[in-house]
């Protein structure tokens, strides 16, 4: 993944990912979340990166197919209420 393709899932702008990389600017907890979400890593391991990746894994990973990453990525473009919007829809859909 590119540093614009990151910016662009965060909603930031690619020169703020490059700093984060760099360690010039620290990011929100929220950026933080995400960011980890998106590698599926611990929190942990994207401060401290010395450690070993493996120790980090988040276990209980949901495998996701192109279709379902697809929706992913259209989803985390919406704006909050919008994704408010499709989660009410999803939840009257589903048969759970």
């Amino acid at each position: 993944m590119t540093q614009f393709q990151l910016a662009e899932y965060l909603h930031v702008t690619q020169q703020t990912v490059n700093r984060y990389e760099i360690s010039e600017s620290e990011s929100s907890y929220e950026v933080l979340n995400n960011i980890k979400n998106i590698f599926n890593v611990s929190a942990e391991y994207l401060i401290d990166d010395s450690t070993d990746l493996d120790a980090y894994k988040v276990e209980h990973k949901i495998l996701l197919d192109t279709k379902e990453e697809n929706w992913i990525r259209i989803f985390r473009t919406l704006d909050k209420k919008s994704r408010e919007l499709v989660i009410k829809l999803c939840k009257k859909l589903s048969p759970l």
